[in-house]
């Protein structure tokens, strides 16, 4: 098993187990789980943006700058996989169903439009270069 799907399982895994644990520890949680799982999405949305303004210190080379857009795309996928977890146990054991669809919609909804900007960038940098 590589490296990425143990820290994706890991993740999953500790979220899921924390909120589990929570809902049965203390009864009233359900809103701070539901809560987390819309904090999470949220960070789908504003990661990206926040992490493509920073400037590098140097300039990148192709090879870099994949291996940037991958580690992004890992950040992303940890951070989906916490808000779905955390959304789904909202649905098992929790009250707050609205927040809960709020964090899954949030997340599913990004996905689409996360790789339609990625074609669409790669189509118009391959344009530009046939000038």
């Amino acid at each position: 098993m590589t490296a990425f799907w143990k820290m994706v399982w890991s993740i999953t895994v500790a979220a899921i187990t924390g909120g589990l644990l929570l809902q049965r520890l203390v009864p009233s949680s359900s809103l701070y789980i539901a809560a987390a799982g819309v904090v999470f999405s949220v960070a789908v949305w504003i990661v990206p943006p926040v992490v493509l303004l920073i400037p590098p210190k140097k300039p990148r080379h192709s090879l870099a700058a994949v291996g940037f857009i991958i580690s992004l795309l890992v950040i992303e996928c940890c951070l989906s996989l916490a808000a779905l977890s955390l959304s789904l146990v909202t649905f098992v054991g929790g009250e707050h169903h609205a927040l809960a669809w709020f964090s899954l919609l949030a997340t599913i909804l990004f996905w689409p439009l996360a790789f339609a900007l990625l074609n669409l960038s790669h189509w118009l940098t391959r344009n530009e270069r046939k000038r």
